[in-house]
């Protein structure tokens, strides 16, 4: 397996606005299966990478864009002891 392909929701607060942005992420190797052991839904993370846009067009000719993180290091909490 040479990549995988996965969205993350990142909150970001400008001024007094509550706003979420979202990015694709691209994970190299098995980053993302390590990753997926101690993830869970609203759990915080760093993510450090390269940023970079990819362009298409759409059924309407429209020139469209999205980020697109190339994932190279990625920083988890410490996972949680169970009860």
């Amino acid at each position: 397996m040479d990549s995988l392909d996965c969205t993350l929701i990142s909150s970001i607060f400008i001024l007094t606005l509550d706003t979420t942005d979202w990015y694709q992420l691209k994970f190299i190797g098995d980053s993302l299966v390590k990753a997926a052991n101690y993830l869970t839904k609203g759990c915080p993370v760093s993510i450090v990478g390269d940023m970079a846009f990819e362009h298409w067009n759409d059924e309407d000719g429209n020139l469209r864009a999205k980020p697109v993180v190339t994932v190279s290091e990625i920083q988890l909490p410490p996972k949680a002891k169970a009860a």
